[in-house]
């Protein structure tokens, strides 16, 4: 096109529609430069969806306990904790413990009676816990307080797990209070080490 524009006898005409070549190249050149822009935000924006979705998806939905814990040893309470995501798997996310036993109200596990003991495990003590071997999940043994093990049979267990940005997932749940012999074939963790977390 350049070609034909300078083959033209009348140079007004030639520079007249030079101008306007060069005013639609730089008209291009914007309008792929605004769409380059446009579509770096949107693959930031479709980064930034994919990261929500992750962090959603892994976000703690509830805390469990396994059927076998916790058991009841001569110097505390050997415990499993399992975070679940909203699939109801365990994820591994930091946060913090607070654990304390009740004796069981008469009327039920709704009703749970005198305070016994209580433990609070923080974050930084509570993020070298995890175990993903056998199973996955926060495995603590909380040391008896001063005056030992309670002197009751059964209590409730009542259990709070603290993520960082402050959301709190709970549950309950009526244990044994017995103390178990290491060659107990119930006991599948009775003989497994432990660090002993007194409360702060």
């Amino acid at each position: 096109m350049d070609t034909e524009v300078h083959a033209l006898r009348d140079p007004n005409e030639r520079d007249r529609l030079l101008r306007t070549l060069a005013e639609l190249r730089r008209e291009l050149e914007e309008t792929h430069a605004a769409l380059d822009a446009e579509q770096r935000e949107l693959e930031r924006l479709r980064q930034e969806n994919r990261q929500h979705r992750v962090s959603a998806s892994f976000a703690v939905n509830a805390v469990g306990i396994p059927y076998f814990s916790p058991i009841a040893k001569s110097d505390g309470l050997d415990l499993w904790v399992i975070p679940r995501d909203s699939h109801g798997d365990a994820v591994k996310v930091p946060g913090s413990l607070t654990v304390s036993l009740q004796r069981r109200g008469l009327l039920g596990i709704g009703t749970a009676g005198k305070k016994l003991c209580e433990w609070s495990v923080p974050m930084g003590k509570l993020k070298d816990k995890w175990a993903g071997q056998l199973y996955r999940g926060y495995h603590v043994l909380l040391a008896w307080p001063e005056g030992g093990r309670p002197e009751v049979t059964e209590a409730v267990l009542k259990l709070k797990f603290t993520t960082p940005d402050g959301k709190t997932c709970k549950t309950e749940k009526v244990i044994e209070l017995r103390v178990r012999q290491a060659h107990d074939s119930t006991n599948p963790v009775a003989d497994r080490p432990g660090h002993v977390d007194r409360k702060e």
